[in-house]
């Protein structure tokens, strides 16, 4: 409805993160209900999930990579000796 009212292209990209056997069945439901793209959040679900979805050719979607949860064992301003 927002691109009919737009005149717009909006692509809805569902977060499909669950835990790794469960995260193809999900991306397959997102694409049957008409998803555009698909969120992956690997710091969550790993690198090789999102590979998985990647690589299977009958899912055939973008995947937007979030860098969440990708950070946490780098450290940050209040870990001593941290260099920005």
């Amino acid at each position: 409805r927002a691109n009919a009212e737009t005149g717009k292209k909006c692509i809805y990209a569902p977060c499909v993160n669950a835990p790794a056997h469960l995260v193809h069945s999900r991306a397959m439901f997102a694409k049957q209900q008409g998803a555009g793209a698909l969120l992956v959040l690997p710091g969550i679900c790993g690198f090789d999930a999102m590979r998985a979805l990647a690589a299977d050719s009958s899912l055939n979607l973008p995947i937007l990579c979030h860098p969440a949860m990708l950070g946490l064992g780098l450290g940050g301003s209040s870990t001593p000796g941290c260099v920005h």
